[in-house]
């Protein structure tokens, strides 16, 4: 599975849902609390 976009919503810190879109990535890096396990997987 190659992780292409990720939706950001429902985070006090963003106003509005927030799209990254991503090139090549292998990995997730972050602090504790940062959201790496709500990242929805979409094709």
């Amino acid at each position: 599975m190659k992780l292409t976009k990720l939706i950001i919503d429902g985070f006090r810190s963003y106003g509005e849902p927030t799209t990254i879109s991503f090139d090549n990535i292998t990995t997730l890096i972050g602090s504790n609390g940062a959201g790496k396990t709500t990242a929805k997987c979409t094709k």
